[in-house]
């Protein structure tokens, strides 16, 4: 039997999840003043929002765009902008934490801005996503500036059409982690061909066409994905760096990552081994 998402030994907090961290906050710090200036509401959604903290006291996503919101040096000038935080997590346990983990930051941070709105869900990421964009569709509504960080354990619940409708709205970026590693190991297991279709958009047989078995995987798989994102998204522009630096369109993204681009806006793809 598999451990809860809410198991203690899965809160660890390794040094690329560090470096995502780290990547993610470099990233916000150019995205909330640029959507901010243009637009009166401001949507972040944390799909796989986790328990707000690590076992080593580390923060998690959640708090880590907060903190970065409201610690922003020209948040002063934001305060004119509602900025609302749709915070996902499938796991009762771990949701109830994470609001206790924003009930302590508010607290840290009184009085907490009222312009700041954290709404912590307890939902499957695909489910709420899913609902908030059929719900636009019947109100037939353009979504508000939107940054979706999408950072699953696994590779599961992280369907391809999904990414694409969140990206088909053109004031959209997402980050997503592609956990290649996962996906190179488990492909061809009896059972998965479903998962691997909902994360590629593919069959198994088509993700791995083309791959003679004597190459490198992980870099077909990464090839694979981020041709899908480009196709599904309709992104043009589509690069990937490994270990270095690149520089988005508001400020530097380092460490191993996808960068794609529709025209101003970048999506992000964090590939971890």
């Amino acid at each position: 039997m598999g451990r809860s998402d809410a198991d203690p030994s899965k809160w660890d907090c390794p040094p690329h999840t560090k470096a995502k961290h780290d990547m993610l906050a470099s990233y916000l710090n150019g995205w909330f003043p640029i959507l901010a200036s243009w637009n009166g509401r401001v949507l972040y959604f944390d799909g796989f929002a986790g328990r707000g903290r690590y076992t080593d006291g580390s923060e998690g996503s959640p708090l880590v765009a907060l903190r970065h919101l409201v610690e922003h040096r020209a948040f002063s000038q934001m305060r004119h902008r509602e900025f609302v935080f749709y915070l996902v997590e499938a796991n009762k346990d771990n949701a109830a934490s994470l609001d206790r983990e924003i009930a302590a930051l508010k607290a840290e941070k009184a009085p907490w801005p009222d312009n700041v709105k954290p709404i912590v869900i307890n939902e499957k990421f695909d489910v709420q996503a899913t609902a908030m964009i059929e719900r636009l569709r019947e109100q037939k509504r353009r979504m508000a500036p939107t940054f979706a960080f999408v950072d699953p354990f696994g590779y599961s619940g992280l369907p391809m059409d999904l990414l694409a409708e969140l990206l088909n709205y053109g004031r959209s970026e997402v980050f997503v982690n592609f956990m290649v590693g996962h996906v190179q190991r488990f492909i061809e297991r009896v059972g998965q061909e479903r998962a691997m279709r909902d994360l590629f958009g593919l069959s198994v047989e088509e993700v791995l066409d083309g791959y003679d078995g004597t190459g490198d995987r992980i870099a077909h798989l990464k090839t694979v994905y981020e041709r899908q994102l480009q196709k599904k998204a309709g992104f043009p522009y589509v690069r990937i760096q490994l270990g270095v630096a690149v520089w988005g369109n508001h400020g530097p993204v380092v460490n191993s990552c996808l960068s794609t681009s529709r025209a101003s806006m970048p999506c992000l793809a964090a590939v971890d081994r």
